[in-house]
């Protein structure tokens, strides 16, 4: 698990989510009575205590926390296939089948996939319904940047990557007023259509953590990435921006920075395995 012209009338976010001003993000270990009791008016987390069917959050549960109003957003990797989802075949191996390929070495269980392949996007979209039959709010959707991967061989990757979140965003649509945001992938919204369908956009290490927790991002990293996510902002979607440090000035820093570009922001530990308190 690890976390890329049109009217603006037209372009605004449904307003149960242009409304949300607070927001965190705890994809393990989560804490039902502790997040129930934040004051997050959405969450982003995992479907699944483990990741699996069987591990899934209850209807009680998720009741529980959509207290006040919340919103509930849970995660899905469309870049990459995990070896501990529900999905999961233990026969599957590297090439079989045709659509799996090679293992991310920085993330157990995780493999690089052929994302435009029919038979796992048919996978994808059973997952994503399996999700929100579960009564989420909305997709948070992963290595949407894994179209990088694939570039040097597929000149075509980045296409087929905005094809797919344009297709899910429509299948989503058929379900009803759901959120549909992108981890990164502030590279695909050049495409009108896309940022269209999204609902937001999720950034991290824009301000601190780049380069490791509590190290201010390089300028010109930032000032690249804000250019990009100036577009966002400026069609009325969400851009939801996460910085790791425990330093509290920084902290108050990122709060800062991130109200003056029209961000929301969220400063938490890279784990993402807890919630922590923000600065007033």
């Amino acid at each position: 698990m690890h976390m890329g012209c049109t009217q603006p009338q037209s372009s605004q976010a449904p307003s149960r989510w242009q409304g949300v001003k607070t927001f965190a993000c705890q994809l393990q270990e989560l804490n039902i009575a502790q997040a129930a009791g934040s004051p997050f008016q959405l969450l982003l987390m995992d479907y699944s205590r483990d990741g699996r069917f069987e591990g899934r959050y209850t209807a009680a549960e998720l009741s529980q926390l959509r207290q006040g109003g919340r919103l509930l957003v849970a995660y899905l990797s469309v870049g990459e296939a995990e070896s501990y989802r529900s999905y999961w075949n233990k026969s599957w191996k590297p090439g079989h089948p045709s659509w799996l390929d090679k293992p991310n070495p920085n993330w157990e269980g995780n493999y690089k996939v052929r994302y435009w392949d029919p038979d796992w996007q048919k996978i994808l979209f059973d997952y994503a319904d399996l999700i929100v039959d579960q009564g989420y709010d909305g997709l948070f959707l992963d290595v949407v940047d894994g179209y990088e991967y694939w570039q040097g061989q597929r000149p075509q990757a980045a296409a087929e990557m905005r094809d797919l979140i344009k297709k899910l965003a429509g299948h989503l649509r058929q379900r009803g007023d759901l959120g549909l945001f992108l981890n990164g992938g502030e590279g695909l919204v050049d495409d009108a259509q896309l940022l269209e369908s999204i609902t937001g956009l999720v950034k991290e290490e824009i301000f601190f953590g780049l380069n490791g927790d509590g190290k201010a991002t390089p300028p010109q990293f930032r000032r690249n990435v804000q250019a990009q996510l100036s577009k966002v902002v400026q069609s009325g979607k969400l851009v939801l921006s996460i910085d790791y440090t425990q330093n509290p000035q920084q902290a108050r820093q990122a709060h800062q920075q991130a109200r003056q570009a029209g961000y929301l922001e969220f400063v938490g530990v890279r784990a993402l395995d807890r919630l922590v308190e923000q600065p007033e």
